[in-house]
């Protein structure tokens, strides 16, 4: 379930994962209501993506957490689309494709600061502590972390693995 609104007037969106939600009205009124959070637990922050732990229920977290929360905050109008609803394809990147259109398009939205998160990791900067796997190769080095950048993608399991870094120049 995806929630935009603003904190200090700047557009913000929060980000709730469960097994499963109800869907029924009654019940997103009352879940989006914060007095009906009873435990709040900040995980990991990174730029301006913050993890929460959350219960509805009295307990200690993260042992009693029913919900993870992101605050994705200040939110961009990519942001806001990325969550928004909408169609989905499936394409198969080949060696060609990344370096005609994968890479330029990365490094574009690298120096507009949109991966800034990436490079945190990279740079050990954050989330040092959550690296599974490293290999420091320079040509073919990589990261294995938890992944917590999947939100806003309806049915894909938060709980994933993702390779940072492969592919990506450093600099």
């Amino acid at each position: 379930m995806n929630l935009l609104g603003t904190i200090d007037s700047q557009p913000a969106i929060i980000i709730a994962e469960k097994t499963a939600f109800s869907t029924d009205t009654k019940f997103l009124d009352i879940f989006s209501r914060p007095d009906n959070l009873l435990a709040l637990s900040l995980v990991e922050r990174n730029d301006i993506y913050h993890w929460f732990l959350a219960s509805q229920t009295s307990g200690e977290l993260p042992q009693h957490a029913d919900v993870k929360l992101t605050l994705i905050f200040p939110a961009t109008e990519t942001h806001i689309r990325k969550c928004s609803a909408q169609n989905l394809r499936m394409v198969t990147e080949t060696p060609d494709i990344y370096q005609k259109f994968v890479l330029p398009y990365v490094n574009s939205k690298r120096d507009k600061g949109r991966l800034n998160w990436v490079y945190n990791i990279l740079e050990k900067k954050v989330e040092s502590q959550s690296i599974i796997i490293e290999d420091t190769d320079d040509q073919d080095g990589f990261m294995l972390l938890p992944d917590l950048y999947v939100g806003c993608i309806p049915g894909v399991v938060a709980e994933t693995l993702t390779p940072v870094g492969n592919g990506i120049e450093r600099q």
